[in-house]
């Protein structure tokens, strides 16, 4: 449950007097506001009791700030969280708070993202995957580690979850796609969560790991990373992978999500100018992949079922209905692998003659 006090909190931080305040539509846990005074126009991102319920999660928020800070150093643009009073995470009437200065620029939908968009995505990937981080960080700074999932004890029963949903009044559009997927959803989870079981991080670098569409703004058509808070160490194929994908998405005719195998290249071609692939762990990476995004409908059909409030009900119906969407993209990938394979072989052949 959140305890959302906007006013209140500027008023005991001196921000100053809210004339405007408005929520987001983005994100799944925590609640976004553009928030107006007669100081400044600003962010204020009150977090989920899930994000702040433990000393290590709080820890990690901060770290993601830092690890931004110190993106921004490498020519990484980035909007970090305002530092008042000495602390970035601010404690207010039993809620936790990220407070940032506005940046009014825009964010794009898949279909607007460019060519040229996804070259800068690749490059800032790459870019960050190349960061020493750990020698502008103390010693004992403990770096916390990329969430690709849990292990679901058992065999989820799909069925439940459409049976609880026939129960209600009023049906979901998505439901009838999840019923007539839920063969196909059961045998890529099985698959997919043996190799989640048996996985482990190799070549491991400190990332922002979201680096996604919705995660940037774009001003002056530079662009600046947001949402930090999901930083930490993760294995540099799945994050080379998972990032490579989502930048070649985009809405086909029908409006179904499709991948556009063209900016799938440009994003790797440009992201292996800064770093190497190891591409004997890529098929291993796409099946944590499926797993982290089947995982994510597990919790999101969840959540629907159990909503704290409509707000939470509507953001995981969100969820749902994009993790569907990616079935599509699962089976476009599995039979495209193979070509992204040779193709990183050919471009490492071509750096190597360049030299």
């Amino acid at each position: 449950m959140y305890k959302i006090n906007i006013e209140g909190l500027c008023q005991h931080l001196d921000l100053g007097e809210v004339s405007e305040e408005f929520l987001f539509n983005k994100g799944m846990t925590n609640r976004t506001y553009y928030v107006k005074t007669n100081k400044n126009e600003l962010v204020i991102k009150a977090l989920s009791a899930s994000n702040v319920s433990s000393a290590y999660n709080r820890n990690k928020l901060i770290m993601g700030e830092k690890i931004g800070r110190i993106s921004n150093r490498y020519g990484i643009c980035g909007i970090n969280a305002s530092e008042i009073n000495g602390t970035i995470l601010h404690y207010f009437e039993e809620q936790y708070y990220l407070i940032f200065n506005y940046l009014k620029g825009i964010e794009k939908k898949l279909n607007e993202i460019s060519v040229s968009d996804v070259i800068n995505a690749g490059n800032i990937l790459g870019k960050m995957h190349n960061i020493k981080f750990k020698k502008h960080l103390s010693l004992i700074t403990r770096i916390p580690s990329y969430h690709y999932g849990r292990n679901v004890d058992g065999k989820v029963d799909w069925n439940y979850y459409v049976n609880e949903i026939l129960s209600k009044p009023k049906q979901p559009k998505w439901l009838s796609l999840l019923f007539s997927n839920i063969l196909i959803i059961e045998n890529l989870y099985e698959t997919s969560r043996l190799h989640f079981k048996n996985f482990r991080s190799k070549n491991k670098v400190i990332s922002h790991c979201d680096v996604f569409n919705q995660n940037i703004i774009w001003f002056d058509n530079q662009p600046f990373l947001i949402d930090w808070e999901k930083c930490g160490e993760i294995d540099a194929t799945f994050d080379f992978l998972n990032t490579a994908i989502r930048w070649s998405l985009y809405i086909n005719k029908i409006g179904a999500l499709s991948m556009d195998k063209d900016k799938l290249k440009i994003f790797t071609s440009t992201y292996l100018q800064h770093k190497k692939v190891n591409i004997k762990r890529l098929r291993t990476n796409f099946e944590i992949i499926k797993y982290r995004r089947l995982y994510y409908l597990y919790t999101a059909l969840n959540r629907y079922i159990n909503p704290s409030d409509l707000v939470d009900k509507k953001r995981a119906s969100r969820k749902i209905k994009v993790s569907l969407n990616y079935l599509t993209i699962f089976i476009e990938m599995d039979n495209y692998l193979q070509e992204l394979i040779d193709f990183i072989k050919m471009e490492k052949d071509r750096y190597k003659r360049s030299k």
